[in-house]
């Protein structure tokens, strides 16, 4: 990620966007601030989770300027309280193995709803057609890292799901207890 947006910054000042490139740069800044802030084994709002997502995305929609991003959570849940950094291995994913490898148009949509004291967030990618060359790539690591960490927080009452959704749509959901503040 820290690469390609380099990259991406360097491409921009050699088109001579220099107002893109600072934006870009500024957004950066701030992306690493969260995430520095942030305390990786203590639980965080859903709401400053959603918060550092966005900032993520914004700077991948200068990389890909055609990703739509939608985010799909009720006020009600957004004080449900998730651990630190749970969703940014699935977005970068979600970046990564979808958008990166696909033609557009892209959509990354981030929903949360709960039934029954559980907490349900998905994070999906639907994109056009893979790219000509383009090879599913990925170890699964991620996903069992993400995995781990709900098992370690919840036990057995927490879950990761994956599945891959015609025609180019992959879908990632964590089950896990409604915890409030």
């Amino acid at each position: 990620f820290f690469f390609n947006t380099l990259n991406s910054m360097s491409a921009l000042l050699l088109d001579r966007r220099t107002a893109d490139a600072e934006g870009m740069i500024t957004k950066l800044a701030g992306f690493f601030r969260m995430t520095l802030a942030a305390d990786p084994l203590a639980d965080t709002s859903l709401a400053d989770e959603l918060t550092l997502q966005k900032a993520y995305l914004e700077i991948e929609q200068v990389r890909f300027p055609d990703l739509e991003v939608r985010i799909d959570v009720p006020e009600a849940l957004r004080d449900a309280c998730v651990p630190s950094l749970i969703l940014q291995p699935l977005v970068e994913n979600a970046v990564k193995h979808g958008v990166g490898q696909s033609s557009p148009p892209c959509a990354i949509e981030i929903r949360a709803q709960t039934s029954s004291g559980v907490l349900t967030i998905a994070v999906e990618n639907r994109c056009g057609p893979r790219r000509a060359g383009a090879r599913p790539s990925g170890t699964g690591l991620g996903l069992h890292n993400v995995a781990e960490r709900l098992t370690h927080r919840f036990g057995h009452e927490a879950r990761l799901t994956a599945e891959t959704l015609p025609p180019n749509a992959y879908r990632v959901t964590l089950e896990m207890p409604l915890v409030r503040p």
